[in-house]
């Protein structure tokens, strides 16, 4: 009904041993093109998995743990094709430019089966408690001009569907308290203002 091939699992290899996913894929007949689904939970690894053409469900049963010794678990679970809320943006970093911040990132790994809308930017000064700062379009870049002199913030963002918001990104930190320019130490007395220029040592000379 959906038109799609669904595939759950697989495995990629490392150094040492394969280690197994539990992605959801979808392989979408029109576009010839593979959607990372991005499901909000996820179902166990090494099971086998059937389509249910009455409920338009695929059905997972089995699955496993790996451990010392591994053992064999007897869930069900059931899959309905549908799409999701987006992944975090990637790269998300953020750079003082004068009084301001500028923050950059890229598009998600995968927009779960809708086009993004929107992206969310979310700024605090503690870490772990941020709030909404403002909702962006389709666009990679933003520039916060509402700082404040010598404080840290810590910032966070999120890409958002016609199906929801999807999960933030790592948190990441900007300090922007005041320090003296690189090469300069500036010494300080009762009654003294003494500036020492610090200068690059060229051959034998300073």
């Amino acid at each position: 009904e959906s038109d799609r091939i669904i595939l759950f699992g697989g495995s990629r290899e490392t150094m040492s041993l394969p280690v197994e996913n539990t992605d959801t894929w979808a392989f979408d007949y029109n576009t010839l093109t593979w959607t990372d689904m991005n499901p909000p939970t996820h179902a166990t690894r090494t099971s086998g998995m059937v389509y249910d053409y009455s409920a338009d469900k695929m059905i997972l049963f089995g699955g496993q743990v790996r451990g010392a010794p591994s053992y064999n678990i007897n869930e069900t679970w059931a899959y309905h094709y549908q799409p999701n809320p987006p992944r975090a943006p990637l790269n998300f970093n953020a750079t003082q430019i004068d009084s301001e911040v500028k923050l950059m990132w890229d598009p998600p790994s995968t927009d779960a089966g809708s086009a993004i809308t929107n992206y969310l930017v979310y700024r605090g000064t503690e870490s772990g408690s941020l709030s909404l700062l403002t909702t962006l379009g389709v666009v990679t870049e933003y520039i916060d001009a509402a700082v404040i002199k010598d404080t840290i913030y810590y910032y966070a963002i999120s890409a958002q569907n016609a199906i929801g918001e999807g999960t933030l990104s790592e948190e990441i930190m900007i300090d922007l308290s005041s320090k003296p320019a690189p090469g300069f130490l500036i010494l300080l007395t009762s009654s003294v203002l003494g500036l020492l220029v610090i200068h690059r040592k060229k051959k034998n000379n300073y």
